[in-house]
This record gives C-alpha cells, structure tokens and sequence, in this order.
C-alpha cells in the first residue's frame, strides 16, 4: 500500500495521477464553458486582434500583451470559445507544474521533492475557480524565471542570471505585478555574494544581467509597439491606467476584504502550512529567494486594496517550492506521527480539494457561473436570433460575458464602460454610489468617436435590467452618450429589461417600439 502511494506521488504513474487530478480539479469550466468575467475580456480581445483590431487602439484593457495574445493564440488553434478557454487554463497550470517540479528537482536533488512542488502547485490553485486568469498564464514564465535563478546560484556564468531577468520581464508582460520577482531576485543575488564573502563586485555584476534580462523583453515589446504606430496607447493603457487603478485604491468594504481573503487562503491553506514550516528552517541562497519571494508577492497582492481570490494565485511558485521538502518528509513520516496528527495532516490536505470541488460544482448547479446569467442568457438569446454574426454592437455596461453569450464583438475600442466612471467594479460600491465626479471624459470622447466611425449596428443599455449592478450607472448621466444614441439609434426591444437599440437607417418605420427606457434616449 505505501508502495502504491508513493508510486501515485512521485513515481511511474505520477503524471497521469497529476493530469487526472488537475482535470477533475477544473472539470467544471469544461462543463459551464464561461466561469469568469475576465475570461470574456482576453478572449475578446484576441478574437478582434484576429479581425484586425490594432491592440490598446482599436481594442483597449489594461492588461499587458501577452495576456491576451495567449487568448489569441487558444482561439487560433481552439477555434471553439468554451473549449479553448478552459484548455488553455488546464495546460497553463500543468505546464506551470511541471516547471515547478523540475526547479524544486534542480534545487533539492530528489525527484520526489520534485514531484511534490508539481502536487502543491495544484493545492495552491485552490484559492480561485477554474478559470484562465491572468496570474495563471503570469505564473509559468515566473516558474521559469526560478529555474533558471536556481541554476545561476550554482553557475558561474552569468547566461543564467540574464535568463531569470529575462524570464521575469515576459511574466509582468502578462501582469504587472510579477515585477516583484525582479526585486526578489537582485534580493537573492546581493544575500548570495555577502553569503560566499565574495564582496559588492560579483553582487553589482549579477544584480545588472538580472536587469538586463528583465529589461529586454519590454524594450523588444516597446519597439513592436513603436514600429506598429500604437506606443501610445500601449503606455496609456498598460503603464498609465494600471498605476492610476493602483494610486486611486478602491471602495472595498472590510467584509468583503476579510471573505476574499478567507476563501483564498483557506482553499490553498495546506500549501501554505507546508511552506511556512519550511521557512523556519535553515536554508541555502535559493530558500531565501523563495521565502523572500513569498514575503514580498503580499504587496503586489494587496497593493490595489481590492483582494480578488485570484490575485492570490501569485503566491502559486513559491508555496509549492518551499511546501515541497515538508511534503516529501510527511509523507515518509507519516505513520511515525501520532492518531490525532495523522487526521489532522490528512483533514487539511484533502478538505480543501473537496470543498473546491463540492463548490465549484454546487456553484454550476445553482446557475452562479457568469456564462450562467439568466438576464445576460435572454439578452444574448435575442441579439443571436435577430443579429448576423457580422454584426457589431455597443453595451453599455460592465458584462462583457454578454458579448460572449451573443457571439458578437464589441463595436468600439471597449469591451466594458466600466473606465467611463471611474471603473470601479459595480458589486463593491454602495447602492448610493455617485459616480459623477470620477466620470472620464476621455473614454466618452473615445466612445463617441468610436461609434462615429465604426457605426455599430446595435447599443445594449444594460442599466435597466440592473445586469452586474449596472442601475447606479445610468446612462443619463452620461447625456452626451446618450443624445448620440437618441440622434443615430432606435430602441427595438427589452429582453430581461435590457433596452436594445438599432441604428436608425436599419430599423423599419414599423418596427420600433413606441416607449423609450427609463432615463434613455426617447423615440422621435
């Protein structure tokens, strides 16, 4: 029997035991399709990249690049939406394992520890649902990054120190805030000389190729950027509106800060257990890069006061590494260890799995997916029975899932108008939230010139069916959207509440309804 265990662990048949496990983990996104609202942002994204959008111009996030080229490349090759979204997830987070396994081989010289870090990093992806975020896809290059930071501690040549740099650079061009392994790393690289008493000379030289490396990828990504034309907007988007998000904090209230934390540490509690058992203990210059690492990824975090579950996936490569040694020996020890220790070790290695399970799964049953949104289902019902897939529109509102739902791209730069008011997430703010003064003149401008020039076919005013919140945002106060929408369009129908216009030189003298939505534009 521990002979089988250990084989399902770290032996012949742990790959297929981890791929197994992996799947039945994030089973739920193959069967839902569409489990997170940022999903519907990078795949929409991509798909107009596809049809020539040019990025942070003619389609605009805040997101790096690489994020939504990594959506790009899954709709290229998957072709099918709600396939390719949680494929790419499922191979992000493997590939990310199996990375993990071979810096924790490379570090310990024991293939069970490998194992181990590739197990843990599954536990530690138990704090978010199974979507494909942007930590997911941010985390394999930041694995990479400790690889090749694990050999340069033991290679005198300094490829690997511009290969750790470099590796870092592409995981913040997924998202920012993998800008900490940079620090982390010039960190390690000044503790690790002081540690050899090799002086400041060799500390200076590694601490330069490690911000060499991390700076190549964003001067190639720059001058990509600079030759297509579209530097600006990727410096406005990417740099400018992700340090204002940061500087403007967010009206999060202490009960939902407490309830995100909770639910995120507690999914991947047994990961963390295992790694701060780990840091109490001595270690070489690499441990203390990765506890370090792990100290510092709380500002990155916590640094936007907002506290989404999957922020805390960023914790995934260093809980895995340093939980893996404590894993190898409880697992060796683990009949050595008292009735009450077994059952506690065994309750919080397995609790946390099924309660993700039982969860994620309960979650589906009850419709509380976003792809699962009864109004955004009728809304998108009508738009796919009554559009051409050509078609383009405009939603007023922060559901970019609608867009998925109807299988249609988004007829401005905008896939959400959450930025036109301050961009606060609607589910956070009090239900007398006045946006008014945080509004952005900026993306109306843009919106207006947008429609101008693009002339979408429809406009979705979600205010009215109160979709994501959206009623505290309603469109009359925005009136110079809204007298656009009164001169060029016409309202047809209200599936779920929703008021859906059509532009006017397509709508039939017939076909137009007689009353106009509350606070909208009215039919003339």
């Amino acid at each position: 029997m521990r002979t089988r265990v250990a084989e399902i662990l770290w032996g012949r048949r742990a790959f297929g035991a981890l791929v197994l496990t992996l799947l039945a983990l994030r089973s739920v996104a193959f069967v839902i399709g569409l489990v997170n609202l940022d999903e519907c942002d990078f795949w929409l994204f991509g798909r107009m990249v596809r049809q020539h959008a040019v990025p942070y111009l003619d389609v605009a996030d805040i997101k790096p690049p690489l994020t939504y080229a990594a959506f790009w490349v899954a709709d290229l090759v998957g072709g099918h939406r709600p396939v390719a979204m949680p494929c790419l997830g499922l191979l992000a987070v493997l590939a990310t394992a199996l990375v993990l396994r071979a810096v924790a081989r490379r570090w310990s010289g024991d293939e069970r520890v490998g194992w181990a870090a590739a197990w843990l990093t599954l536990a530690a992806c138990l704090c978010e649902s199974p979507s494909a975020s942007a930590e997911i896809l941010m985390n394999l290059p930041a694995a990479g990054a400790l690889y090749a930071l694990v050999r340069a501690e033991r290679d005198p040549r300094r490829r690997w120190d511009l290969a750790a740099g470099a590796a870092a650079g592409i995981a913040t061009l997924f998202k920012l805030q993998a800008g900490i392994l940079l620090v982390c790393f010039v960190l390690a690289a000044v503790s690790s000389a002081r540690r050899r008493k090799e002086g400041i000379g060799p500390a200076l030289v590694r601490a330069t190729c490690i911000t060499a490396g991390y700076a190549a990828p964003w001067a190639l990504t720059v001058g990509l950027f600079a030759a297509g034309g579209a530097l600006p907007g990727f410096l406005e988007w990417v740099i400018q509106r992700n340090l204002f998000q940061i500087s403007s904090g967010s009206p999060f209230a202490l009960r939902d800060v407490l309830t995100s934390m909770a639910l995120a540490l507690g999914g991947a509690s047994f990961a963390w257990w295992l790694a701060l058992r780990q840091v109490r203990r001595r270690g070489d210059g690499f441990q203390f890069a990765l506890t370090i690492l792990l100290v510092l990824t709380v500002l990155p975090v916590s640094i936007g006061r907002r506290f989404y579950e999957h922020y805390f996936l960023q914790f995934v490569p260093p809980l895995a590494l340093l939980g893996a040694p404590q894993l190898v020996w409880l697992v060796i020890h683990f009949r050595a260890l008292s009735r009450l220790r077994r059952a506690a070790v065994l309750v919080l290695a397995f609790a946390a799995p099924v309660i993700f399970l039982a969860f994620t799964w309960t979650r589906g049953f009850v419709g509380g997916y976003p792809g699962q949104e009864p109004r955004a289902r009728a809304i998108a019902g009508w738009l796919r029975a009554h559009t051409a897939p050509s078609e383009r529109m405009f939603v007023w509102g922060d559901y970019s899932a609608l867009y998925c739902l109807a299988d249609r791209l988004p007829g401005t730069r905008y896939m959400r108008t959450a930025p036109h008011v301050g961009d606060f997430d609607p589910m956070h703010v009090p239900a007398d939230f006045d946006f008014r003064p945080y509004r952005s003149e900026r993306d109306v401008a843009a919106t207006l010139a947008d429609l101008e020039r693009n002339r979408p076919e429809m406009v979705v005013d979600t205010a009215p069916a109160d979709l994501h919140r959206w009623s505290l945002f309603p469109l009359a106060r925005v009136p110079e959207l809204q007298s656009f929408i009164a001169a060029h369009y016409q309202p047809v129908s209200r599936p779920a509440g929703a008021v859906i216009y059509r532009r006017r030189d397509l709508v039939p003298p017939a076909g137009a309804l007689v009353e106009a939505a509350p606070d909208g534009p009215s039919v003339r």
